[in-house]
């Protein structure tokens, strides 16, 4: 007995082992389940701490709305940052930079809180390419995704033009309006 206690103490110690999965999402999955997609660029993040959680505000200037309402200056709440002298970090979150433009695909909840659909799933970010504007998912990084079924499955990101990708989605509102 005597033997287990700094056993247990020492697993005590021990930080935290997270994992995060998410259903992999088609963009026609996250045209259908957002409430807003908008284009626009971050003027600035800053952390707010909800106990127990950490949560990154950025305030996103809204210059096209694709799908919904949006205010002008839309808050975009993600999971994790910094704020109290805390820093928590949730894997697939995507990290938005200021001064970059983003196609978002949000959702906002009963509470008004407003986030990205399916982590970085949903986070597109606008760049120039050879005097032509795309849009650019990012990889998912350290989280699994699964199929509709539970298995996992690969991501793939997407990476199109602006016109093309824009067209993509207000087809996918429209088809999803005349249900």
């Amino acid at each position: 007995m005597r033997y287990l206690l700094p056993i247990f103490a020492g697993l005590l110690a021990l930080p935290p082992v997270s994992a995060t999965t998410l259903e992999k999402l088609s963009l026609d999955d996250m045209i259908a389940k957002s409430t807003a997609v908008v284009r626009g660029r971050v003027q600035g993040c800053t952390g707010e701490y909800r106990a127990p959680i950490v949560y990154t505000h950025c305030k996103l200037a809204v210059s096209e709305r694709w799908k919904g309402a949006t205010p002008a200056v839309a808050d975009v709440m993600i999971l994790g940052g910094t704020a109290k002298g805390l820093t928590q970090n949730f894997p697939g979150a995507p990290k938005l930079s200021e001064g970059e433009d983003y196609v978002l695909f949000l959702w906002t909840g009963r509470s008004g809180m407003t986030q990205i659909i399916g982590f970085s799933q949903g986070a597109f970010s606008v760049n120039m390419f050879a005097k032509s504007e795309q849009v650019e998912q990012k990889a998912a990084a350290a989280q699994t995704l699964l199929d509709p079924l539970g298995r996992p499955v690969s991501d793939d990101p997407i990476r199109m033009s602006l016109k093309a990708f824009k067209a993509r989605v207000l087809s996918g509102v429209a088809q999803k309006g005349a249900q």
